[in-house]
């Protein structure tokens, strides 16, 4: 095994183990977070939305990332993944960034384009 291997295999160890917890958390905080009632007015309703479709980008991302980590590397040479590679997650994860850092404006120039 190369070392860029072996150093794959360490961070697929490390997100295994971190990462249930982390979407744990994660979900807890979009529970809590959806548990308020949404805002009348409109401009904040969009931003509350906007919110909550973040926090879920984020937990989808999470999951990816974990079944990754769980994926037998002998699974992952011969393409057992189901089609996921990392640069899939990579994009997964951009995309969720880009969510949580979107702005309730442009979401709605961008719907009405």
């Amino acid at each position: 095994m190369t070392q860029k291997h072996t150093k794959l295999a360490d961070i697929r160890e490390q997100c295994a183990q971190d990462l249930p917890g982390r979407i744990d958390d994660a979900f807890a905080t979009y529970r809590r977070y959806i548990a308020e009632p949404p805002p009348g007015d409109p401009k904040l309703f969009s931003a509350y939305q906007a919110g909550a479709k973040a926090a879920l980008a984020h937990i989808d991302a999470l999951t990816k990332l974990a079944r990754w980590a769980e994926t037998p590397e002998a699974d992952i040479g011969a393409g057992g993944r189901g089609g996921d590679d990392g640069e899939s997650l990579l994009a997964a994860a951009r995309a969720a960034v880009g969510a949580a850092t979107a702005t309730p404006d442009n979401e709605a120039e961008d719907e009405n384009s």
